[in-house]
């Protein structure tokens, strides 16, 4: 996690920070507000916004997706549950960038360039968007029982399901339009920072974080359908604890 340290000596991660900021303002405030409304309302692709900015921007879009999730969640009334919002958002930024890099690039300056081949592009994004809406959506439920009693499941499976075709969507057309348009203008984190100055996360410790969130997430939605609600939050406990030690496991610096 050396990165969100190291990236304020960079005035160019500074502005994507703020820029992450002001483009989840700009493009989910308007909903939340109700400025802005469609009939679709159980699919909101503008919600997996994180994911973009997480593989584009790095530890600045994760940063900025916290703090203009704060402020969007003023206007449905700040209470406990923000945290767990903010917190979901976060994670889906920050695993966006750091699965893509330990899994599917060679170097930390090729960002969408897989190992395996150009012809897998779609399958690895579908992996590492379905895995981030899955992070997302186990913080959210496990919070929703929390200070709700309500059913993890329910809320679980609705927050997946939008944020894993949301993500798909939005990278797909953030990739094609902006990838290289962004490498132009100098707006990619792993092309701004010195390789010493980041990722410090292992493999060993991606794997570790990966397992515990199909694990527990799974495994919550199953003990809800019996529901054993503090089953889900004693194991979603667990699970949590499980997912920060993989993403501060340390490794070697690139």
């Amino acid at each position: 996690m050396k990165e969100f340290l190291s990236m304020w000596k960079y005035r160019s991660m500074f502005m994507l920070f703020i820029f992450s900021v002001l483009l989840y303002l700009i493009l989910l405030l308007p909903f939340e507000s109700g400025f802005i409304s469609f009939d679709l309302k159980d699919f909101q692709p503008l919600a997996a916004l994180p994911i973009v900015l997480g593989l584009f921007f790095g530890p600045a879009g994760v940063l900025g997706v916290g703090v203009g999730a704060f402020f969007v969640d003023i206007y449905g009334g700040l209470s406990l549950m923000t945290i767990f919002m903010v917190s979901g958002n976060m994670l889906m930024a920050l695993l966006s960038y750091r699965l893509w890099d330990k899994f599917f690039v060679q170097t930390d300056s090729e960002l969408m360039i897989p190992k395996s081949d150009k012809r897998n592009f779609l399958i690895n994004l579908f992996l590492v968007v379905s895995v981030a809406a899955m992070a997302k959506a186990f913080i959210i439920g496990l919070g929703h029982i929390i200070l709700t009693d309500g059913v993890f499941y329910t809320k679980g499976i609705s927050v997946f399901i939008n944020d894993a075709l949301g993500g798909l969507l939005l990278s797909i057309i953030a990739i094609v339009l902006f990838l290289n348009r962004f490498r132009i203008w100098e707006m990619i984190w792993s092309d701004l920072m010195r390789p010493g100055d980041m990722d410090i996360e292992s493999i060993f410790g991606a794997w570790i974080s990966l397992v515990c969130i199909l694990f527990f997430f799974l495994f919550s939605l199953v003990a809800s359908l019996f529901n054993n609600n503090m089953l889900v939050i004693i194991f979603g406990s667990l699970g949590l604890l499980g997912i920060i030690i993989g993403l501060f496991w340390k490794g070697k610096v690139s």
